[in-house]
């Protein structure tokens, strides 16, 4: 061979080819390098989800196995995986108004509703409020339910009361866009014109069951009423669902209270960690005062209830409160907006979230909280998905011994 040919056969790579190579593989390398900015409870609630873990067994054990482990270790911490997921979400809502995932449904004049728990069940919480927890069948167990919690009440002397907390689909259903099946738009329309079984068992219950969905439908109409990016109730739809209780029941409205306009974070779209402000009213009451250091103590007294280690409880007081009895609320995750504002009516309040609590171990939830205070009523507030879980609490306390 000659030295022109062994010339030609050699690649030459000049010194800026080579920095420019590795400047690219030092980049491409970026995303795992940096894993370590980000902190584990961050992906965590990012994920809202266990991160994968890293595979504990070795290489040659199962390489195939071993390596799909570690890209999914990978996937859940890649950097800057938080920062670009928020960047595509709001470029999806601002610029194409377009919802961030499928569970997320995007309303008319600004409503944004959350339609599923998971991307697998997608539409389910439009369907659980607007159609089965509707149903004639429901509402003859929930009256049944009621029978039976005024049967443990006349044992034990503590009234009983449920409250059930209609939802922004069922208040706002003619909202929702044709991308919703028919069959659930036509229900969640039926709801907010005011048509339920559940509105005729609240008329007929003398407020021992309070489904204020006609009261909730009469307000709706200000702007700020019921946060239209929200799950839960919070600030005038809170205090109109705690009024309309209070009237069926015959029980005092407090009057030194106040609700004071603004704009506060949608709470849909934190999930999503987007900060967009929205109108609210916040509700506001100087003579309520909230004892954490109780709670937490509260807390600790029936975890060993609880299938998670986190349990949410709240206790409060009110000086002005013009009911002067001492209330338990039992209440899935509506409750931590309702206490504050069900606190201003009573003398004293503790509240308790039940999720992750299995609904048979509410008995003895009372008789904990039995032992720490004299309780003169138990309201059982859940929002209206949950009617089962009233259903089964009832079942759970008519199957106690008091």
């Amino acid at each position: 061979m000659s030295r022109r040919q062994h010339k030609r056969d050699n690649v030459h790579i000049s010194v800026s080819a080579k920095f420019i190579a590795s400047i690219v593989a030092i980049l491409l390398s970026l995303p795992v390098v940096l894993i370590g900015l980000q902190g584990r409870g961050d992906l965590e609630s990012f994920h809202n989800r266990i991160l994968n873990e890293w595979p504990r067994f070795p290489l040659w054990e199962d390489p195939k196995k071993y390596f799909a482990d570690a890209k999914l270790w990978i996937d859940d911490r890649v950097y800057p995986i938080i920062q670009l997921s928020v960047f595509r979400t709001e470029l999806l809502l601002n610029v194409f108004d377009r919802p961030p995932q499928k569970r997320i449904t995007i309303g008319k004049n600004g409503f944004i509703f959350l339609n599923g728990g998971t991307e697998s069940t997608v539409f389910s919480i439009f369907e659980e409020v607007c159609i089965n927890s509707h149903r004639e069948s429901v509402a003859a167990d929930l009256r049944d339910a009621l029978a039976t919690l005024q049967a443990y009440s006349k044992r034990s002397g503590i009234i009983f009361d449920v409250v059930m907390v209609p939802t922004l689909p069922t208040v706002y259903g003619d909202y929702l866009p044709e991308s919703v099946p028919e069959k659930i738009r036509g229900a969640c329309r039926e709801r907010a014109a005011g048509r339920s079984p559940l509105i005729e068992l609240s008329r007929n219950s003398a407020g021992r069951f309070c489904y204020p969905l006609l009261e909730m439908n009469a307000a709706r109409g200000d702007e700020a009423f019921f946060p239209k990016a929200n799950f839960h109730a919070y600030g005038m739809s809170m205090k109109v669902v705690r009024d309309a209780y209070l009237s069926a029941r015959g029980l005092a409205i407090p009057t030194h209270e106040r609700l004071e306009p603004g704009r506060f974070p949608a709470e849909i779209l934190t999930m999503y960690r987007i900060v967009k402000n929205i109108p609210a009213y916040r509700f506001g009451n100087d003579a309520i005062h909230e004892y954490k250091g109780a709670a937490m103590v509260f807390a600790k007294r029936i975890k060993d209830l609880f299938r998670a280690p986190k349990i949410d409880t709240r206790i409060l007081s009110c000086s002005t409160a013009p009911n002067g009895e001492t209330v338990f609320m039992l209440s899935d995750s509506f409750g931590t907006n309702a206490s504050e504002v069900f606190a201003g009516a009573f003398r004293r309040l503790l509240q308790a979230t039940s999720n992750n609590m299995p609904d048979s171990q509410a008995p003895i939830l009372l008789d904990r909280v039995k032992k720490m205070e004299h309780i003169d009523r138990v309201i059982l507030l859940v929002e209206e998905s949950n009617a089962g879980r009233i259903i089964d609490w009832a079942r759970a306390f008519g199957d106690s011994a008091d």
